[in-house]
């Protein structure tokens, strides 16, 4: 009986071996073809879990079916490609993370396919021998359908539209299975499910390691010389979720200078003077604060404002509002400053 125990775990370490023998050959064709995503592609650990179909990822590991995998890969490898790179979508965009606003069993169907939609979506975009395939019409079909109402094919924006737009359509997705790839399992799991379930603390940290990896591989894109078409949909996709808007006043922080300016000191004193009074007294330090420190703020600014028909008198209205309240608040402004005011057409054509 014991021989027979320790026989069937041999053959399932085997089979977990060669699993992931197949996820890292997967992983080094993708990074062959897209340098930019060393990052990310080295941030799943592998794990093998039985209960799945095929593979799954919460966003801290990779977890894949032994047999399932072994199997679709002997039938087509570029299947274990897309996979594996549908999953670093999910994990780049944080549809993981999201996954736990939505409770209702319709809702979550729905978000499960509009994440899938998007990772195929940007998969699809990329055309690389390793994760091509041949072109699916029903499915450029649906991409055409959803970009007619959005720009930008985000999960979020693709969940509203077939919620409130495409439901019926929806479901007949949901029902065919046509982008469904990965298991979702761990994205749902029940809070009882502590071998399923990470902690908060742990979601929010690995959240935001997948966010630094998103803008660490826009900078990598924007500036990488190889073929756009390995590129597809997807820095158009990371350049939308990784922008943030800034404040007007954070935005002219920028420009602030490092300069000497006319305050007390508090934190600091003149080396001379306490010198001085050790030299004479022995033990008494004389200390004055100096009446100076260096600060960033602005020295020059220069407001340029169209004033041409092209933009509306409510908008450079509610601008030249804004800027003179800040202009007012010493904490941005060196007290003496050099102000501009142009006003120009299409552009400026002189400044006396």
């Amino acid at each position: 009986m014991e021989d027979n125990i320790n026989t069937k775990n041999k053959e399932e370490r085997d089979w977990e071996k060669t699993g992931i023998k197949v996820l890292d050959m997967a992983k080094q064709e993708l990074f062959l073809g897209m340098r930019y995503m060393f990052l990310a592609l080295n941030m799943l650990g592998y794990k093998a879990d039985r209960r799945i179909r095929f593979v799954a990822t919460d966003g801290s590991f990779l977890y894949y079916n032994p047999v399932l995998l072994i199997e679709n890969y002997k039938k087509n490898p570029t299947d274990v490609n897309r996979a594996y790179l549908h999953m670093i979508m999910h994990c780049l965009f944080r549809h993981i993370y999201d996954a736990e606003k939505y409770k209702d069993e319709d809702d979550i169907q729905l978000w499960n396919l509009s994440c899938d939609i998007c990772a195929e979506y940007l998969v699809d975009g990329i055309e690389l021998s390793c994760v091509i395939k041949p072109e699916n019409t029903k499915r450029q079909q649906i991409y055409k359908e959803i970009l007619d109402k959005s720009r930008v094919l985000s999960a979020a924006n693709i969940f509203y539209i077939l919620k409130t737009q495409m439901n019926n359509q929806a479901q007949m997705w949901i029902a065919s299975g046509e982008f469904e790839v990965d298991d979702h399992a761990y994205w749902h799991a029940d809070q009882s499910d502590k071998d399923n379930r990470s902690s908060d603390e742990d979601n929010n940290k690995q959240e935001e390691k997948w966010e630094n990896a998103a803008k660490k591989m826009q900078s990598a894109m924007t500036f990488d010389s190889g073929r756009g078409d390995t590129k597809g949909n997807l820095l158009k996709m990371l350049k939308a979720v990784n922008h943030k808007e800034i404040s007007y006043r954070d935005f002219l922080r920028k420009f602030a200078v490092t300069r000497e300016s006319m305050h007390v000191d508090m934190d600091s004193f003149d080396y001379g003077f306490y010198n001085y009074g050790m030299t004479v007294y022995g033990n008494m330090p004389l200390i004055e604060e100096l009446e100076y420190r260096e600060e960033s703020r602005i020295k020059d600014f220069v407001i340029v404002i169209d004033t041409s028909g092209s933009c509306a008198f409510t908008l450079v209205q509610k601008f030249i509002n804004e800027t003179l309240g800040i202009l007012t608040e010493s904490d941005l402004f060196f007290e003496k400053i050099r102000l501009h005011i142009i006003q120009c057409d299409n552009q400026v054509q002189e400044d006396k």
